[in-house]
């Protein structure tokens, strides 16, 4: 990812030459000595020599641009050839004679863009690795659960709050909100895509823009946009802009909130598969290993914990991150490849895990029948009981149940009025898994 930042940074340093060398077309005293204005001057004449044919295609007739008769009338391919090799032969013959100042990247490469405003706007790799790996990743992630959620609605299982038995749920309605947890960090990347879209490149050195032609941030952000495949534009507060990292922090407290998702997904998952025999059970794991070294037939959930082990990284990228912004005095933070490697490194870190985790787990996820088979010895179907015998007689039956090892239906019947047919209307799991009127 470290290369990936530094190939963002040569992406900029091409665009700002561009910018500076043909989109701007200045003269010595701006930026472009004599002859570099020479040669924009003729490229220009070539372009409108150009076009004003191309107007005229049909006609036949003989042309002169900078000494040169040009017979059009037999072939224009011929002529459009000529053309282009005419454009590429001015530039190299020019150039040939200063090559050593051209060469030189403080003269050139770096007019309009130091350092300063550079280092600065390697945002387009965030958006980048953001756009066209991570976000396709999560949505891939998100499908699975939702599919899962679908399969899985028709079980109806018990619900646990503070680690204990709660009220029932169906285990699609649990896959549902994993699926929602997703669906929310994806709109939240959605949403900094706009902070980190706002460059400062052209506030030189404190943002002032000194040095700098007016028009060179517009044409040096459409520039890096078409190169990059990304929209980017000119910050309105260059001051701000450089003197801060409040887009990439802002980013990467998205990408905190993203692993801290995935953490409570993949811990959920690996507790529910626990067992086979002493723990919950109530799905099954794919098995991607064949199994302890030790113990046989023991199979761990090993890509839940692996997911955990990477968004624990991206949280530790984030408290970097802190740092980093922090790094931000008077007018320049100093920290941007600190802070670059950490963002690029806590997008990696998710994009992989995400895929790994629906490829090698949610994919192969099966349920068992323990959920089911444990839901009417849950306590808490008393609840169902609080409206129609009361909150203090209900907790009674759920009480006497646990003691003396009765479902709380078996208890109700000794402790209550109600029918035993009335009792498994009120205790009916299938209406306590959505609002009642």
């Amino acid at each position: 990812k470290n290369q990936n930042y530094l190939s963002e940074l040569n992406k900029i340093k091409k665009c700002a030459k561009k910018a500076t060398h043909i989109g701007l077309e200045v003269h010595a005293g701006h930026g472009i000595d004599y002859k570099t204005a020479k040669i924009l001057a003729k490229v220009k004449e070539i372009k409108e020599f150009k076009e004003i044919n191309d107007r005229h295609s049909d006609s036949k007739c003989a042309t002169r641009i900078s000494g040169v008769k040009i017979d059009k009338s037999q072939n224009i391919e011929k002529f459009t050839k000529f053309w282009e090799n005419y454009v590429d032969h001015v530039v190299m013959v020019e150039m040939s004679e200063r090559w050593d100042t051209y060469n030189n990247p403080i003269e050139n490469v770096n007019i309009y863009a130091g350092p300063t405003g550079t280092e600065s706007q390697s945002n387009g790799s965030f958006i980048l690795d953001i756009e066209e790996s991570l976000c396709p990743s999560l949505i891939a992630l998100q499908k699975a659960l939702e599919q899962k959620a679908e399969e899985f609605m028709p079980i109806i299982k018990t619900g646990r709050t503070h680690l204990m038995d709660a009220t029932p749920i169906r285990l699609g309605q649990e896959f549902q909100g994993y699926a929602g947890l997703i669906e929310r960090s994806l709109d939240r990347l959605l949403l900094i895509k706009d902070e980190l879209s706002l460059l400062a490149l052209g506030g030189t050195a404190v943002g002032t823009g000194v040095n700098t032609h007016s028009k060179f941030s517009m044409l040096a952000c459409q520039y890096i946009s078409k190169f990059a495949g990304v929209n980017v534009y000119e910050t309105d507060n260059h001051f701000m802009a450089q003197s801060s990292l409040d887009g990439a922090l802002t980013a990467s407290s998205a990408l905190r909130g993203l692993a801290v998702n995935m953490q409570k997904i993949a811990n959920d998952l690996r507790f529910l598969g626990s067992g086979p025999r002493a723990g919950i059970g109530e799905i099954a794991l794919p098995a991607v290993q064949p199994g302890s070294s030790i113990m046989p037939g023991k199979v761990n959930p090993v890509i839940p914990e692996s997911v955990i082990q990477a968004a624990s990284q991206v949280i530790a990228c984030d408290t970097a991150m802190v740092q980093g912004a922090q790094g931000g005095y008077f007018e320049l933070n100093t920290m941007m490849p600190f802070v670059a490697h950490n963002l690029l490194q806590a997008i990696s870190l998710l994009t992989n895990s995400s895929q790994i985790f629906v490829t090698k787990c949610i994919e192969g996820i099966e349920a068992t029948d323990k959920g089911p088979e444990l839901l009417m010895s849950g306590l808490m179907l008393a609840t169902t009981l609080a409206p129609v015998i009361g909150y203090e007689k209900a907790t009674k039956i759920a009480k006497e149940a646990h003691a003396s090892g009765q479902t709380v239906l078996e208890t109700a019947l000794d402790l209550t009025d109600l029918s035993e047919t009335e009792l498994l209307e009120i205790l009916n799991p299938e209406k306590m898994v959505q609002p009642q009127a």
